[in-house]
């Protein structure tokens, strides 16, 4: 299975989403602040139901443990 597109303009088909980490100290690794943890979780789920809805097929992995 190939994941996303060799271009700019065909449709993706399969797509390869990670679910966002909730755990870390994001400021000490370099975001410029703290993240609003709850939108983060929202805007990911938004996102990946968008692909869906334009025929990708959407496989989430889980998130990473901890952001260091």
């Amino acid at each position: 299975m190939a994941w996303g597109t060799g271009d700019m303009y065909s449709q993706l088909e399969h797509v390869l989403v990670r679910t966002p980490t909730i755990n870390g100290e994001f400021v000490i690794a370099g975001a410029w602040r703290e993240p609003d943890k709850e939108l983060l979780i929202k805007e990911h789920q938004e996102f990946s139901e968008l692909l869906a809805s334009l025929g990708a097929t959407v496989t989430v992995a889980p998130a990473i443990d901890v952001l260091s």
